[in-house]
């Protein structure tokens, strides 16, 4: 399912930089989530919190740039 339109950011590409950081603000800026029109926002917040409580703190590692295509 498609999370930002304007980016083209999917709710597994959320979940794929969530396993590497429990920021959600990071996550969202690395992925480009919500800079344009926001409307996704509160829902990536909302995925981003769902997906990195259930990771364990020592399997995450440092956020990388998703690959637009």
């Amino acid at each position: 399912m498609y999370i930002c339109i304007c980016n083209g950011i999917t709710e597994q590409d959320i979940i794929e930089a969530s396993k590497t950081s429990s920021n959600s603000l990071e996550i969202m800026k690395v992925l480009g989530v919500a800079s344009d029109c926001g409307r996704c926002l509160q829902v990536a917040i909302d995925k981003c919190l769902e997906v990195t409580s259930s990771i364990p703190e020592a399997a995450k590692t440092p956020p990388r740039r998703v690959k637009q295509s």
